[in-house]
């Protein structure tokens, strides 16, 4: 049992391993790229990096056993697997979170938030919010979350309990996305890195990444119920700007929501797949 699982920790560790080493090489390249006025390597440079998740785990599955692959197909094409409370709850928890963020700001006097001007512009025709539909979900959610969750999870939760699965692919995904706080252009580098904002982003990653444990046990492991709730966190934050009252109370509340997982499922084990 103990050699299991040695060999587990080995394929996820290796996993992760290559997934930082892909994408932040990419990324750095990058930064070098922007250092050095090449910008026209810096838009391919980004997107290389985005599939660092994904490539890691293609890898692993082609070097792993059989039923490895089998199982992973499964889990990326059944689709009932999420039962109607768990799509609702996919669907609604980021809007609910967001609005309840604004309303709190607005009652204690804040300006809460505003649309975004380029969301705006996205429903100028629906060819153009196709478009943007279609950025958001294959510049993200997809490849990030065919990895992390996908694969990261799926192997960590063989080995340890939710909580600490949670806590290792949490941390994983947060150190992942530094180096975009170094890109000129990107979200992160608008927070600037080291400010309060920039805490509140990390910290929001890190809430999420637990959160999403729980939707994959409560999904059997799906990939595609792991794909819709990055969208949908994409989606929201690329439709409505948040004072910084409103992300502070965002930050808080997606903390809430990930204590009150931890407190009521801390002790379960779970192996979903």
């Amino acid at each position: 049992m103990q050699g299991l699982r040695n060999t587990v920790r080995e394929r996820y560790f290796t996993f992760l391993a290559i997934a930082l080493a892909w994408s932040w090489g990419f990324l750095f390249l990058a930064i070098m790229a922007q250092a050095n006025g090449w910008e026209g390597l810096v838009a391919p440079c980004r997107l290389l990096a985005g599939v660092g998740p994904l490539l890691a785990a293609m890898v692993m599955l082609l070097l792993g056993p059989k039923e490895d692959r089998s199982d992973y197909l499964g889990r990326l094409t059944d689709v009932s697997k999420v039962r109607p409370k768990w799509l609702a709850f996919i669907l609604l928890i980021v809007p609910a979170i967001t609005v309840s963020s604004i309303i709190i700001d607005m009652v204690a006097g804040g300006s809460g938030g505003r649309l975004e001007e380029g969301f705006s512009d996205a429903l100028a025709s629906p060819i153009s919010f196709a478009g943007f539909l279609a950025f958001i979900l294959f510049f993200g959610p997809v490849p990030e979350e065919m990895g992390w969750r996908g694969y990261g999870v799926w192997k960590a939760q063989l080995a340890h309990t939710p909580v600490a699965t949670g806590t290792i692919i949490g941390m994983a995904w947060m150190v992942w996305h530094v180096p975009l706080f170094f890109i000129v252009g990107t979200y992160q580098e608008g927070l600037g890195f080291g400010t309060i904002e920039s805490l509140e982003y990390l910290l929001m990653i890190f809430f999420q990444a637990l959160i999403m444990v729980w939707i994959f046990n409560n999904t059997s492991g799906s990939i595609p119920a792991a794909v819709l709730f990055h969208f949908m966190v994409n989606l929201v934050g690329e439709m409505v700007s948040l004072s910084g009252p409103s992300d502070m109370v965002m930050a808080t509340l997606w903390g809430i929501l990930a204590l009150t997982v931890l407190l009521r499922y801390r002790l379960e084990k779970v192996h979903p797949c």
